[in-house]
């Protein structure tokens, strides 16, 4: 392993994608035609936040995953202060249409 990469957080990442480009590669590696609905994150967000207040430990986990989904809590590694350290460290570049066959076939899902 490279010395300036011992001890410290490193950044890896091959694409950042949205969700829209997610499902389209799901829908495109097993075929199908997905119905999907609209939400309104901000109001989501109110309802959650609200909910949690209230003692909702599942409302917790759906803001944490919403903060993913809205780009408010990393998941861009490419836009964060740092290096995407990939190709030092010798990996190989994957693709979207890859890395989502490969998870769907992970679940028994293609």
């Amino acid at each position: 392993m490279p010395e300036e990469t011992k001890n410290r957080c490193l950044f890896l990442s091959d694409f950042a994608i949205t969700q829209k480009q997610l499902l389209a590669a799901a829908e495109k590696a097993q075929g199908v035609k997905y119905t999907t609905e609209t939400v309104k994150s901000e109001e989501f967000i109110r309802e959650k936040q609200e909910a949690a207040r209230n003692g909702d430990n599942f409302a917790t986990l759906a803001l944490i995953e919403t903060g993913f989904t809205v780009g408010r809590f990393g998941g861009h590694l490419e836009k964060e202060p740092g290096e995407i350290m990939n190709e030092k460290l010798g990996l190989s570049k994957h693709t979207l249409d890859e890395v989502v066959a490969d998870g769907l076939e992970a679940l028994g899902a293609l």
